[in-house]
């Protein structure tokens, strides 16, 4: 398959606009051929001049691994190494983790004043309100993460660096993990929520029909040279280790919504590290 080219563009009215569409922003084009990712620019860029609307060039970035540019209103559109797209941070997963984390960490942050230093909110609700509202924002979209070992270790860091907050504790008291966990009266980590969001999701997807472009995306191999060296875990090759069954056994499985879950319920505690 060829490679897939993405140009993120802003787009901001003329202050004479006058009309019923009021807001237009964060358009993405994506194109498997370059040709047709020009031909898709222009095209917008003659739609806007329609309605009013002017293309921001300054704003606009283009992720390809094609040398050639991109044209827009006579310039070239400046290229980027990552972007963000539906709430997540593209490519690669580790990239996605550390931004997500951040985001998490100063949703916490925010909160400890009014919430995690109150005693008289109480752990139950504390904790409640943890995995509710922060947990979210830390695994969103974590279903398609492909995680390598240090990426699980600093999704837990962080989740038992915020229960210790909220139990109270600073790292200085040294209050081992297991005992953090028997506190918070938690039998599963971080890392066991996102294997089985995971093995959900392809689940999901493998019921899918196969002109889905969810689908095709999961089938499609994406026949890059690779570089020297051991290469790096696929997702596909995540579900494999969690299911302990080649990808063509579990999609079989997966057809069937109860059997799967069934399974999903007794290999993911399996899989994980053991806080099942």
């Amino acid at each position: 398959m060829e490679e897939v080219n993405c140009l993120n563009m802003d787009l901001t009215f003329e202050d004479n606009l006058n009309m019923d569409l009021k807001y237009a922003d964060d358009t993405t084009l994506i194109a498997s051929i370059f040709e047709l990712l020009q031909l898709s620019t222009t095209q917008l860029e003659k739609s806007c001049e329609k309605f009013g609307m002017k293309v921001n060039g300054d704003k606009c970035k283009l992720f390809t691994e094609d040398q050639r540019n991109i044209i827009l209103d006579c310039l070239a559109i400046g290229k980027a190494n990552s972007f963000v797209f539906l709430g997540s941070q593209e490519p690669g997963t580790s990239n996605d983790v550390k931004r997500r984390i951040a985001l998490a960490a100063n949703a916490f942050g925010n909160l400890k004043k009014t919430l995690w230093s109150r005693k008289d909110a109480g752990i139950k609700n504390k904790l409640r309100l943890f995995y509710a509202l922060i947990v979210p924002i830390a695994i969103y979209a974590s279903e398609t993460w492909a995680l390598t070992k240090e990426d699980t270790r600093a999704l837990k860091v962080f989740e038992n660096n915020c229960l210790r907050t909220i139990l109270g504790f600073t790292r200085l008291d040294r209050i081992p993990i297991s005992r953090l966990h028997k506190m918070t009266g938690r039998s599963y980590d971080i890392e066991v929520m996102i294997r089985k969001r995971t093995l959900t999701w392809f689940g999901h997807m493998c019921r899918l029909s196969d002109d889905n472009l969810v689908r095709k995306s999961m089938k499609d191999d994406f026949k890059n040279a690779r570089g020297r060296g051991r290469p790096t875990k696929r997702w596909t090759d995540l579900i494999k280790e969690d299911t302990a069954l080649p990808i063509a056994t579990a999609e079989k499985y997966a057809k069937d919504r109860i059997k799967w879950r069934r399974l999903v319920d007794t290999k993911w505690c399996k899989a994980s590290t053991g806080v099942c």
